[in-house]
C-alpha cells in the first residue's frame, strides 16, 4: 500500500459535487477522474464499513486487498492532503465482501 499523508487536524469542507463510490460486495467503485494534486481530500463513509486502498492509476480492477488496505468504520472519514502522483485515485469495497456501501469523496483547497 502507498503512503498516505494523513492530515488529522485539517478538514476538507464538503464541496458542491462529492463524488458518490457505491457498489456491493467486492465490486470496486472508484473516482473516474484524479483529485487534485494538493489539494485537502476527505472520503466519508456510509453505513457499511468499507476498505480504501488509495492508487495513483486510474480505471484499475481488483486493486483492493483485504489484508493489507485500510478500514474504515460505518460512519467515519479519513482527510488527507493529495500527492501529485499516488494517492489521487480512491478504490473502495465492502469491508465484509457482501453488503451494499457506500461512500463520498470531496477535495477543496486549502485556505491561507
Amino acid at each position: 500500500m502507498p503512503y498516505v499523508d494523513s492530515a488529522n487536524a485539517m478538514y476538507a469542507p464538503p464541496s458542491e459535487r462529492p463524488k458518490k463510490l457505491t457498489g456491493t460486495g467486492t465490486a470496486e467503485s472508484s473516482n473516474t477522474e484524479r483529485l487534485a494534486p494538493n489539494a485537502y481530500a476527505t472520503i466519508k463513509v456510509g453505513a457499511v464499513p468499507i476498505l480504501v486502498r488509495f492508487s495513483g492509476e486510474l480505471g484499475l480492477s481488483g486493486m483492493v486487498d483485504a489484508t493489507l488496505d485500510l478500514k474504515l468504520n460505518a460512519w467515519s472519514q479519513f482527510d488527507w492532503v493529495v500527492r501529485p502522483n499516488g494517492d489521487n485515485v480512491v478504490y473502495v469495497e465492502a469491508a465484509d465482501g457482501v453488503a451494499v456501501y457506500e461512500a463520498w469523496v470531496w477535495t477543496s483547497s486549502p485556505k491561507v
